[in-house]
């Protein structure tokens, strides 16, 4: 994320947090591949405080029957919406990974 707005290590972020905008300094940035590069990696006592996150952090694999991919993608798009949680297909995330590694 700090690469994408143009902040650099030291400088510091305005993140809008469950307490408000909280200003946070930019300790090192990684190359991440999902969500469009809009990632960040937070101490865990601090993201529990700041941004309510829970003590775990999964991901999960879904695979379904061609014909059903539709309805099952309609599915969990809409639990995901109502819990919070980030869908992505792995369509989105290979085209993504070739967008980025295209010379």
């Amino acid at each position: 994320m700090a690469h994408r707005i143009g902040a650099k290590v030291g400088q510091h972020i305005t993140l809008e947090t469950r307490q408000g905008p909280q200003q946070l300094r930019v300790a090192a940035t990684a190359t991440a591949y999902v969500v469009g590069g809009m990632v960040i990696y937070m101490e865990g006592e601090t993201a529990r405080r700041l941004m309510n996150v829970g003590r775990r952090s999964t991901s999960t694999s879904v695979n379904t029957a061609p014909g059903a991919l539709a309805d099952v993608g309609a599915k969990l798009k809409t639990l995901c919406e109502s819990h919070g949680l980030m869908l992505q297909s792995f369509a989105d995330l290979r085209k993504r990974i070739d967008e980025l590694t295209k010379a």
